[in-house]
C-alpha cells in the first residue's frame, strides 16, 4: 500500500475523559493523528421540557464537549 499506519477506536464519547484515553492510545502506539474521522453526533426527539436529563447531559458531552 502506501505505507498508512491505521488505528481503529471505538470508544463511547459520552463518557468524559475518553478524548484524552484515545489520544493517549494513538500517541502510545507511535502514531501521529493527520486525519482524524469523526463521526459521532446523538439527539432525541420529543418535546425538550420532557427529556430525560441525562440524556440531554449524553448529547451534550457527544456533540460538544468531547470535540473541544
Amino acid at each position: 500500500c502506501y505505507g498508512v499506519k491505521c488505528c481503529v477506536l471505538p470508544a463511547d464519547l459520552s463518557e468524559p475523559g475518553v478524548a484524552k484515553r484515545i489520544h493517549d492510545a494513538t500517541t502510545g502506539a507511535g502514531l501521529n493523528v493527520d486525519i482524524l474521522v469523526n463521526n459521532a453526533g446523538i439527539s432525541t426527539h420529543g418535546d425538550f421540557v420532557e427529556a430525560d436529563a441525562d440524556m440531554i447531559n449524553s448529547i451534550l458531552q457527544v456533540n460538544t464537549v468531547s470535540l473541544t
